[in-house]
Parts: structure tokens; C-alpha cells; sequence
């Protein structure tokens, strides 16, 4: 017996340490055995591969699932995540097992367009010619803006954009001018799509367009999308980023037979998951798509406007700088509802909930997976904005306690010789570098 809760004990405390500071308990159970499984056995790190889940289940949901959050204001599951990390740090392989269980649909999509395509050529030779059959695919990856918007009225219910390097697809977009950007930021608005031109006579029209996102990049690369204006248009506050905390490899495991079995296990669990969501698209008698709309109880919409109103538009009002206000917090609430409801669908194919409301569960699940991206962003921030810093600048940075007073900023300016105008400015410039944040009128906490 004691040997047995030796084992518990021991298994807890990898866990632990596996699980960090990632909001594990904000999936479904079965979710987080899957996610468990897969980190501890296959080397993922927890916050990529939570994410990359994540990503596929509301790529999978997309226009079928609808959230009333607000009065008349209402959200789709459509999310931008990059994972941020080291070169070599793992960051595609969690996304290629998230993502396997659409490329295997999307496989057989191919396989039935080809089928259709030869019945289409053999009956342009008939009297009773069949229509033009049309590929739809759920997954794409270096994609033009084109062929993006093109995926998108093909596939009504949604696509997920999928980018080994994301850096390169906004740069791209840059250099050859494209509308990529624009159309980004309105399509997460769910604004219609609507594209004219006279060198192409057959018009695009998606009236509801659905885009999940997932990329990867690393952590120095960053600061080229800042350096070409993406934090200035609005672009990266849409994005949720992933950054673990551990930035070291890991080291390679052969593993035992019965670990082999988990992850096996896993693999088809999550397939099964998939499959459960794939099935769930209604669409009436003309194929359009009858999307499911959720409410949310009135529980959770009280937790979540206390949430909103005391932990963000309070802080949010205490910032006494503009220079200091992050522009992305007001767009909080927006992700947060649609990773509510990314939850709450997910709660539901597992067994664990009805889906017809968005319960307390769902949103505090939410609330803490976004608080989760925030600090990853905040991190990621500090990380390019410390590279850049002087001796000064950071002896002053280090001299400061975790949190500290205004007061005890001009004392550590003081120190190096800096004026107290001058400590100020250094106050202002850490809070835009994104390395301390207000917690109050004269009170800060370093990142």
C-alpha cells in the first residue's frame, strides 16, 4: 500500500510539473487525459498542444455553432493563435496530431472531388451534362489571399489557415501588396466577404466567413511583426499566443510498451472527438448550413460581466499613461466568448454537458485559458523589448522588487544617476515595452 502511494504520489508531482502554470482543469476531462497522455509520454508541451486542440475543435465547429454573448452581439468560434518558442522546441508536431483527424477528411473529400471531377468530364460529351463539382477543403497552408477567400465560399462552414512560419505569410503579404491584412481583420469581425475584379468575372461572396488560424514562430521573430506595423493596425491584438514558461528541449525517452498504448489510445480518442463534431453540421433542404444558436445562463453571464467589469475595465481605467494602454484588452471579451463556446461544445461531445447553454463551467474555463494568452503575450513582449534595452535601462529594470511604487522607481533612477523626470520616462517606457504593468494609481508589477 505505502508502495502505491509512493507511485500516485510520484506520477502527481510529474504532473505537476508538466502541467505548470497552463489552466489544464478548463478542458473536458477526457480532453485532459488526451493532453496529459501526449505531453508526458510524447514530449508536446502542454501549452502548445492545449492550443493546437483547441484550434482544431473550433475549426471543426465553425459556422455550425453560434454564441448570443451581449443583447443582439453574437460569436463564432473563429481564433488566431501563434505558438511562440525556441527553434527546436516542438512546436508543429502538437499541431499536425490536432490537426490529422481533418487531414483525413479533407483526404476523403479529395478522393470523392476526383470521382466527381471524371463523372463531370465524361458528361460534357452528353446530352445531360453534370455541374462543375467544387473542392472543399477544411485545412490550408501557404495560401494565397486569393486562394484563401476562394476556400472560404467553398467551404461555408469555415477553414483553418495553417502556418509553419506565420512571420513569412505576413511579410509575404507585404511585399506583394496584398489585402491579406485587411482582410484578416474583417474577417474576424465576420464581415462579409465580397470580392469584385474585372479580370475575373465570377465574383467571390461569403457572407459569413469563418478563419481559425494557427502558426508558429520564434521568439526573436516577433519583433519583425512589430517592426512592420502589425501591433500598430490591430492585426496582433486578434492573435492569442502560446509561450511556455520552460524554454528547454527536451530530452528523448524510449518508452515503455504500456506508454506506447496511451498515446495510441489518444490518438484515437481525439479522431473519435473530431468525427463526433464533423457530424454535428445540419443544413436544410438547399444545403445551407442551420447553425445551433447557444444562450448563455444566467450565472455565467454574471460571472463573466464581474470578471469584465472589476479585473479588466478596472485596471483597464486605472492606467494614468495612454502610452501605457494595450489596445488588444479591449478585444478580450471577444476571444474569451468564443473559447466559452469552443469549451462548452467540446463539454458536450464529451458527455459532460447539454449543449443548449453556455454554463458558469464554460466561461470560467474561458476566462482563465485567455488570462493563460495574455501573460504569454505580456511575455513574449518582454522577451523582444528586454533585447533591446541598455545598461541603464535594465540595471534599473533589476534593481526594482517584482512590485513596486512609484516612489521606489525615482529611488532605483536615483541610484544611476537619472533625474527624477527622468524615471518617468523609464516608467512610461517599461509599461509600452510591455515589462511592467499598472496594477494602480502609483503601484506596478514587473513581467
Amino acid at each position: 500500500m505505502a508502495i502505491d502511494q509512493f507511485l500516485v504520489s510520484l506520477r502527481a508531482d510529474v504532473e505537476k510539473e508538466a502541467v505548470g502554470n497552463f489552466p489544464l482543469s478548463a478542458f473536458p476531462a477526457k480532453v485532459q487525459k488526451i493532453i496529459m497522455n501526449m505531453v508526458q509520454y510524447q514530449g508536446f508541451r502542454i501549452e502548445y498542444f492545449s492550443t493546437a486542440l483547441l484550434s482544431a475543435a473550433a475549426t471543426m465547429m465553425g459556422n455550425s455553432f453560434r454564441l448570443q454573448a451581449e443583447g443582439q452581439w453574437v460569436v463564432f468560434p473563429s481564433l488566431y493563435f501563434i505558438l511562440v518558442g525556441r527553434p527546436g522546441l516542438g512546436k508543429t508536431p502538437p499541431i499536425e496530431m490536432a490537426l490529422a483527424p481533418i487531414r483525413k477528411i479533407d483526404a476523403e473529400a479529395y478522393r470523392n472531388y476526383k470521382l466527381e471531377r471524371q463523372e463531370y468530364i465524361k458528361s460534357k460529351d452528353s446530352e445531360k451534362q453534370s455541374q462543375s463539382p467544387i473542392l472543399r477543403q477544411i485545412l490550408i497552408s501557404d495560401a494565397t489571399t486569393e486562394a484563401m477567400k476562394r476556400s472560404l465560399e467553398a467551404n461555408p462552414n469555415g477553414v483553418c489557415d495553417n502556418y509553419d512560419e506565420i512571420v513569412g505569410w505576413f511579410t509575404s503579404a507585404l511585399r506583394n501588396n496584398s489585402s491579406l491584412i485587411e482582410d484578416l481583420l474583417s474577417i474576424y469581425s465576420g464581415s462579409p466577404l465580397i470580392v469584385t475584379r474585372v479580370t475575373n468575372p465570377d465574383p467571390i461572396f461569403v457572407e459569413n466567413p469563418c478563419l481559425n488560424i494557427i502558426g508558429t514562430t520564434q521568439t526573436v521573430r516577433v519583433r519583425e511583426l512589430i517592426a512592420k506595423g502589425f501591433l500598430d493596425n490591430g492585426l496582433l491584438d486578434r492573435f492569442q499566443f502560446a509561450y511556455p514558461d520552460n524554454q528547454k528541449a527536451n530530452y528523448v525517452k524510449q518508452l515503455e510498451p504500456w506508454q506506447q498504448e496511451a498515446i495510441e489510445d489518444s490518438v484515437k480518442e481525439w479522431h473519435d472527438i473530431i468525427k463526433k463534431l464533423y457530424s454535428m453540421t445540419l443544413k436544410n433542404i438547399d444545403g445551407n448550413i442551420v447553425p445551433y444558436h447557444l444562450t448563455l445562463t444566467d450565472s455565467a453571464a454574471k460571472h463573466f460581466i464581474n470578471w469584465w467589469n472589476h479585473s479588466v475595465i478596472d485596471q483597464f481605467n486605472s492606467i494614468d499613461d495612454d502610452t501605457a494602454v494595450k489596445s488588444r484588452t479591449m478585444k478580450r471579451n471577444n476571444n474569451t466568448y468564443r473559447m466559452a463556446l469552443v469549451i462548452h461544445i467540446l463539454r458536450h461531445v464529451c458527455g459532460e454537458v447539454d449543449m443548449k447553454q453556455v454554463d458558469v463551467t464554460s466561461i470560467k474555463a474561458a476566462i482563465a485559458l485567455n488570462e493563460f494568452y495574455e501573460q504569454c503575450y505580456d511575455k513574449v513582449m518582454a522577451a523582444n523589448a528586454s533585447s533591446n534595452m541598455n545598461a541603464m535601462e535594465m540595471d534599473v529594470l533589476d534593481s526594482l522588487p517584482d512590485t513596486f511604487t512609484t516612489a521606489q522607481n525615482i529611488e532605483a533612477c536615483a541610484k544611476v544617476g537619472l533625474e527624477k523626470r527622468a524615471s518617468y520616462d523609464y516608467l512610461r517606457r517599461f509599461q509600452k515595452w510591455g515589462l511592467i504593468r499598472q496594477l494602480k494609481h502609483g503601484e506596478y508589477e514587473k513581467i
